[in-house]
C-alpha cells in the first residue's frame, strides 16, 4: 500500500496477461476501481466488501501499461500495471 495516510492505498500485481482476472486491494472508502487502457477506454469494477475488486484485464497487446485508479481529485490513488504478451 502507498503511504497516503491510514487506510489509504491500492495494491495490485505489477504485471498481468490479457484476459486474466486479478485482485486489486483497496484501502479507504473507495466504491469502484477504474482501469484505463490508454486509448480512451475506461472500465469500472466495484470494490467488494473487504476492500477487494476483481478486475478482468482487457485484451490489449503485450507491453501496454494499464492505469488502475480509485478515488478522485487529491484523494486519487493510481498504479501502473504492465500487460505481458501471453
Amino acid at each position: 500500500m502507498s503511504a497516503q495516510g491510514p487506510g489509504a492505498g491500492i495494491r495490485v500485481q505489477g504485471s498481468v496477461t490479457p484476459g486474466a482476472v486479478v485482485t486489486v486491494e483497496v484501502g479507504g472508502a473507495a466504491t469502484s476501481v477504474e482501469v484505463s487502457t490508454g486509448d480512451g477506454t475506461v472500465l469500472s469494477f466495484p470494490v467488494l466488501p473487504g476492500g477487494n475488486a476483481r478486475v478482468r484485464v482487457p485484451n490489449v497487446p503485450g507491453g501496454t501499461l494499464l492505469t488502475v485508479a480509485c478515488g478522485t481529485g487529491l484523494r486519487a490513488r493510481v498504479v501502473l500495471v504492465e500487460v505481458l504478451a501471453p
